[in-house]
């Protein structure tokens, strides 16, 4: 890589860092983490139809506990709503 494309790069990465400053603030109780876990909920369930929390866990590369805490919390909140499967009902 030249100077040239290091500068920009270098350039890119400064200008991105303050993009954050720009966002407004999110709602009571609402994290970024939750904020990832709502964007993955919705890319799943464009592609499937259903959502999982296995599929949710698998798309952000961590663990089923996790995702089923950050679930559990965005149902509280209201920004989720899970629904037991008819047909099987470990899902």
């Amino acid at each position: 890589m030249n100077s040239m494309l290091t500068r920009r790069l270098m350039d890119a990465f400064h200008e991105a860092a303050g993009v954050p400053a720009l966002m407004p603030p999110l709602p009571s109780g609402m994290t970024s983490q939750y904020v990832h876990v709502i964007d993955a909920i919705a890319q799943i369930g464009e592609k499937k139809g259903s959502v999982r929390v296995s599929d949710v866990a698998e798309c952000l590369h961590v663990s089923i506990p996790g995702i089923t805490r950050s679930v559990r919390a965005l149902e509280e909140l209201g920004a989720v709503e899970k629904e037991k499967a008819s047909g099987d009902r470990r899902v």
